[in-house]
């Protein structure tokens, strides 16, 4: 009789198969620019062939992540990898001429359609639903575009936009892929209840507060400093001490104000950083706790492990600030 996968191993697994899909979204992203940059030039590039592998690819390890938790997201994915797969592969057998291009383009907004379709089947709320609306329009105007410009004569400066506009989509979607996946690997709701049950909260909003009412002092006293936006990433290179140096302040009141902020910056970042690591380490070591309680369980032959309810609890037993 086959064993279940424990939960480490189950993690194990998921945490690789993220390790591939992210490694393998960078080089999405890698193509995506070549084929923008390429677009430009009117060439012939490789990087279309590459670039649809890799889609596929990339689709075919979201589809296995999802196999166990959402059968309808699995089978849009399994979908979605086929086709990129098979244009990858016949790709690699037929000239890559201007029809083809479009062809392959126009494939792509409809495959980014259908998952619109999936996501509003998925979720029925009214924000998702205007949301896949507004982006399958655009989807369908690109891939109308690419429809007409495939059946009639190719003007080049629009097949310079189609293509360009086809790659940047690529690349928005992965870039956001990659940063969602990077994420993925912090427990968002534990930092939210940590924040909310210590003194973090009140000490972010302080120095948030002090960002932005410095930086219309800094726009105001400031030559170097004309707008707004410039006020704040000066801000916020010196609370972070990055200090990129493209930005500076002359003025005796800007100067004092910098090490004002600098200071407090450097006080609240290391608080909430000390704060944070040690309530999240707690919560971290509960839920391993829990874990191995759970192994040793079905280890011995219990069929229906209790769900652990130290893990689920665990934020909930830091100490309230008031206390």
């Amino acid at each position: 009789m086959e064993k279940s996968k424990t939960p480490k191993s189950t993690k194990r697994r998921e945490t690789i198969i993220k390790l591939l899909d992210g490694v393998i979204s960078a080089v999405c992203l890698m193509y995506a620019i070549s084929l923008q940059e390429s677009s430009k030039t009117g060439g012939v590039p490789l990087s279309y062939i590459l670039l649809y592998l890799a889609l596929g690819y990339s689709k075919l390890l979201q589809g296995i992540l999802l196999y166990r938790t959402d059968k309808i997201y699995f089978i849009k994915n399994m979908f979605s990898s086929a086709v990129f797969l098979t244009l990858g592969i016949v790709s690699c057998f037929v000239k890559l001429d201007n029809n083809l291009k479009f062809a392959l383009t126009f494939t792509y907004y409809v495959i980014l359609i259908i998952e619109r379709i999936f996501s509003v089947i998925k979720r029925h709320k009214l924000r998702n639903i205007i949301k896949n609306v507004i982006l399958s329009l655009i989807f369908i105007a690109s891939g109308l575009c690419s429809f007409a410009f495939l059946m009639e004569s190719i003007d080049e400066d629009l097949l310079t936009n189609v293509l360009y506009l086809h790659a940047f989509f690529i690349f928005v979607t992965f870039l956001i892929h990659i940063i969602y996946i990077s994420f993925s690997q912090i427990k968002i709701d534990v930092l939210a209840k940590i924040i909310r049950k210590t003194f973090a909260a009140e000490i972010l909003f302080g120095l948030i507060l002090l960002i932005f009412s410095f930086s219309i002092v800094f726009q105001a006293m400031e030559p170097a400093l004309t707008t707004y936006g410039d006020a704040l990433w000066y801000c916020f290179a010196i609370v972070t001490t990055i200090g990129f140096g493209d930005f500076t302040v002359i003025t005796p009141i800007g100067r004092v104000l910098s090490v004002i902020l600098g200071i407090y910056g450097i006080v609240v970042v290391a608080l909430i950083t000390s704060i944070i690591v040690n309530f999240y380490n707690e919560v971290k070591n509960i839920k391993e706790r829990a874990d191995i309680k759970e192994d040793a369980i079905k280890a011995a032959g219990v069929t229906q492990a209790p769900k652990p309810a130290e893990a689920t609890e665990a934020t909930e037993k830091i100490p309230d600030k008031k206390e």
